[in-house]
């Protein structure tokens, strides 16, 4: 079971890097978006791809995993694919809204999967895996999202879809496991003010955002400032710079 989670989170993420780094140049160049409306566009897209986990444990106790994963992946492929029939601004944002929302809850879903469903130990180790397979995944989707803006661009659209498609399918073949509570022996005490809450938020909220509005944004800065050049480092080789990078380093 957990190999068919892992399975899961390697195509949801191979999907997200896929079209994240290349989104804002295909509303930019062939949705006639301008470029403040694609700015907050990138920036409801990235904030409910992760405000949304807040609510995803409430779904789970809902829907368990099985339907949560199901219902997150095809709402985040239809979602994507709806981008290319549609040029409104406030369609485009609604879209985009429900594309983050669908990522998010698959992506804490898995976490959730794997913390539940392990002793410490075990989890220790998959977390670890999941690392791995989450950074191995951005830099085979950024590779493939890069070559199918270059070679045929609505693939930046249709590849991305494809893939969470075959994830949505692909979840159905877990079991249908319920959202349960810990181990008494497993718990632990930790309580913390809600100021205390608010200050670690707003200190993590900081590197996210640097990291979305730049990094996850490579591919538009890179084709604004260089125009004109045909040799420039792509957007792949940073991703898969960057993945291999984490990878060394969480190694050692």
């Amino acid at each position: 079971m957990i190999n068919k989670i892992m399975t899961t989170r390697f195509l949801s993420g191979t999907s997200f890097y896929s079209f994240l780094p290349f989104f804002s140049l295909y509303l930019i160049h062939y949705k006639n978006i301008s470029e403040s409306e694609t700015a907050i566009i990138i920036f409801v897209f990235l904030f409910i791809s992760r405000a949304f986990s807040l609510f995803t444990h409430f779904i789970i106790d809902f829907l368990h995993y099985k339907k949560t994963l199901f219902l997150s992946y095809l709402i985040s492929s239809t979602s994507i694919i709806s981008l290319y029939f549609i040029s409104n601004f406030y369609l485009i944002l609604l879209f985009s809204t429900l594309i983050g929302a669908g990522f998010s809850i698959a992506n804490v879903s898995t976490s959730l999967f794997i913390a539940e469903n392990n002793n410490h130990s075990e989890r220790v180790k998959h977390f670890s895996i999941l690392n791995v397979i989450v950074n191995i995944s951005s830099a085979i989707g950024g590779a493939a999202g890069e070559w199918f803006y270059h070679s045929f661009y609505s693939g930046v659209i249709f590849l991305p879809a494809a893939i969470m498609s075959v994830a949505a399918l692909y979840s159905l073949t877990l079991t249908n496991t319920k959202h349960t509570q810990p181990i008494q022996s497993q718990q632990t005490k930790a309580s913390s003010s809600f100021l205390e809450w608010g200050i670690f938020l707003c200190y993590s909220a900081i590197p996210f955002f640097m990291l979305g509005l730049v990094f996850r944004n490579l591919a538009y800065l890179f084709e604004l400032n260089y125009q004109n050049a045909r040799d420039y480092i792509t957007v792949s080789y940073l991703f898969a710079l960057n993945a291999f990078m984490i990878i060394f380093c969480k190694s050692k």
